[in-house]
């Protein structure tokens, strides 16, 4: 294989590559993370005034619960379902590490 050491430069512009994709993917997080609340608050709008009209539940407190569970349990279920993958993802590691304990995965 020929492969060239990295220059200084190199590393440089790797890390300025790395730096901005890290800023955009923050950027993105906080607007997708925005456009959860939104919806959260505009879902547990509706549900409070259906709950109103035909309940008669007070609207407010109503809004403020439906919105909290209308963010709080699909954010828990994401988490748990990454939590189980990189639970699963590490033990097919430790597999495939105790299949080959040279660690020369090449064959």
């Amino acid at each position: 294989m020929n492969r060239r050491n990295p220059t200084p430069e190199d590393v440089e512009e790797v890390r300025q590559v790395v730096s901005r994709a890290i800023r955009r993917l923050n950027v993105l997080e906080t607007l997708i993370l925005g456009a959860a609340v939104v919806i959260a608050l505009a879902g547990g709008w509706l549900g409070a005034l259906l709950a109103h009209s035909v309940v008669g539940l007070p609207v407010r407190t109503t809004w403020m619960v439906l919105s909290l569970l209308l963010f709080v349990i699909p954010g828990v279920l994401a988490w748990t379902m990454e939590k189980r993958r990189r639970r699963q993802s590490r033990a097919e590691a430790d597999a495939a590490a105790h299949e080959d304990p040279t660690g020369d995965r090449d064959g």
